[in-house]
Formats: structure tokens, C-alpha cells, sequence
């Protein structure tokens, strides 16, 4: 996993990324739900039309591509908290869709090995819309 992310940030903003840990676990979509932060940007991830995970970026990698967008460069502030939008979403696309076309060559032989085929993005969605939803993959991504 750390791979496909990194392989993604650098490959489509040149965004040199250092994942620290990786971690997995398996709850109720309500209980990881309930230990998240606030602020993420919940992107929906589907396969043949279904619902089978959700990608979530905080604000300080949402921070980080867009600098790398727009000035080509990191700032040396860090990003103030703020609700995500569509348009967070969209200028992420490329970076989740890397991440989605790295992640099954970079998570074979391990438990995630095949989760990822022809996963797809959906749109933007707030947290209660995830509510009652029994089991689903998350990849979360936070950039401190």
C-alpha cells in the first residue's frame, strides 16, 4: 500500500511522499466511521456498481496537491482544517485514480490482493450517507 500511494503522488503531482505506517483492521463500517476525524474528504470506491470501499484524504494532503498543482512546491504552512468540497474532490481524481491503478500490483500476496480490480471512484460523499453499511475497505490517508 505504501507503495501504489507514494508511486501515485509522485507520478501525478511530483509529490514526494513518505507513508510512516500501515495498518489494518477489520470493524463495522459505524465504529471506523465513529474513529475518524472530522474534515476528511470521504471519496466512494465501486465495482461493479457496488459500493466496496471509500478512500479518505485529510486536509493536509488535499493541501499538499493542490501546492504541488498550482506552485509546483510544498508550503511551509500547514493547511488551516476546513469541510471538504466537490471541487477538493475533483482536483484529487488524478491522485486516487493512481493510487486505485498502483494499489493490486502493490498489495499482491498480501490480505488486500485483489480488493482493488477495477475499483472505481464515485463521488464525494458526507459520512452518514456510509452509516448501515456492514463491512467495506478503507484506505485512509492522513499527511502530517
Amino acid at each position: 500500500m505504501r507503495l501504489a500511494l507514494t508511486k501515485a503522488a509522485n507520478d501525478t503531482v511530483s509529490l514526494v511522499l513518505t507513508v510512516s505506517s500501515v495498518a489494518e483492521d477489520i470493524s463495522t463500517l459505524d465504529a471506523m466511521l465513529d474513529g475518524l476525524p472530522d474534515g476528511l474528504l470521504l471519496v466512494g470506491l465501486r465495482r461493479q456498481g457496488r459500493l466496496v470501499g471509500l478512500a479518505a484524504l485529510d486536509m493536509q494532503l488535499r493541501a499538499a496537491v493542490l501546492e504541488m498543482q498550482t506552485m509546483g512546491v510544498l508550503s511551509s504552512q500547514v493547511a488551516e482544517d476546513r469541510a471538504p468540497t466537490r471541487t477538493d474532490k475533483m482536483l484529487r481524481d488524478t491522485l486516487i485514480a493512481a493510487f486505485l491503478t498502483a494499489f493490486p500490483e502493490a498489495v499482491r500476496g498480501t490480505t488486500f490482493d485483489g480488493w482493488a480490480m477495477a475499483s472505481r471512484m464515485t463521488i464525494r460523499l458526507q459520512t452518514n450517507v456510509w452509516r448501515g453499511f456492514c463491512w467495506m475497505t478503507v484506505v485512509t490517508v492522513w499527511c502530517r
